[in-house]
């Protein structure tokens, strides 16, 4: 790699005070690029909590009603986050699915490439089936 390679981690999941083993893989894969003298910036909203914590999105969506409430403003958020702090990125590494969607949706603003790392189950135990045969 590039010693001045700078990359945006798009993530739901990353540790905090509340959760420090939330998402802990992406603190170790971050430490690790670290090391090898990759500039990490985490992009992860805060403040939506119910949307974010146990099992994740998808799940606390079908479950609890402020969860479902709190989808767009925490889509919103994410999306201006993209926007404004992935300038100086040489790329996006998109943790789960709907990461890598919204990079897309704003990648006529921010021209990056996009590296999709899909760590869920939700695709694949899907009852739809357009995306079973996927």
């Amino acid at each position: 790699m590039h010693p001045h390679m700078r990359i945006s981690f798009l993530t739901t999941s990353y540790p905090n005070t509340s959760e420090p083993a939330r998402g802990i893989f992406l603190s170790h894969l971050a430490g690790a690029l670290k090391k090898n003298h990759v500039t990490i910036d985490i992009i992860t909203p805060h403040g939506f909590r119910p949307l974010t914590t146990g099992n994740g999105i998808l799940p606390n969506i079908q479950s609890n009603w402020l969860a479902a409430l709190l989808f767009i403003p925490y889509t919103i958020t994410f999306l201006y986050d993209i926007l404004t702090k992935t300038r100086h990125a040489d790329l996006i590494h998109a943790n789960w699915s709907y990461t890598a969607f919204l990079a897309l949706l704003t990648k006529p603003f921010h021209h990056k490439k996009i590296l999709l790392t899909e760590r869920s189950s939700h695709l694949i135990q899907t009852t739809n089936p357009l995306l079973k045969k996927l």
